[in-house]
């Protein structure tokens, strides 16, 4: 029983420290940002690691989860949503919603302060965007 305890913590604490590095990412790239009043609301959804399998790229399967989480947005008097694309497959759908480029960051330049790349071996982009969706 503590085996398991002890693998089911390491792996929280393995994801946990992944999470964070996207919401240092989402910091990076909002530095100077105020998303809340970009967005005129007080409060706003923040989208990161929507996936779909390979196998489905192409069907619209992402555009039409992201237009379903803005009406559930709406629904609940939310104004808009900061998404992070990180894959070269997401990226040029952000324009078919109608988003505004925030910033964007090599990932070979987004580095910590002892100049290592914070997310290394990335596989199919070479970029992180950071949109603002202002829902209509």
């Amino acid at each position: 029983m503590l085996s398991l305890v002890g693998s089911l913590t390491s792996q929280l604490d393995t994801a946990g420290r992944q999470l964070n590095k996207f919401f240092d990412l989402f910091d990076y790239l909002s530095k100077g940002l105020d998303p809340f009043q970009v967005l005129e609301s007080d409060c706003y959804i923040l989208h990161f690691g929507l996936t779909v399998a390979p196998k489905y790229h192409g069907l619209g399967i992402g555009l039409e989860l992201e237009l379903q989480s803005q009406a559930l947005g709406k629904a609940c008097g939310i104004r808009g949503s900061a998404i992070i694309f990180t894959s070269m497959y997401s990226q040029p759908f952000w324009r078919k919603l109608g988003c505004t480029l925030i910033n964007d960051v090599r990932y070979d330049e987004y580095k910590n302060e002892k100049g290592e790349i914070i997310i290394p071996n990335v596989v199919g982009s070479s970029v992180a965007e950071l949109v603002l969706w202002k829902y209509k």
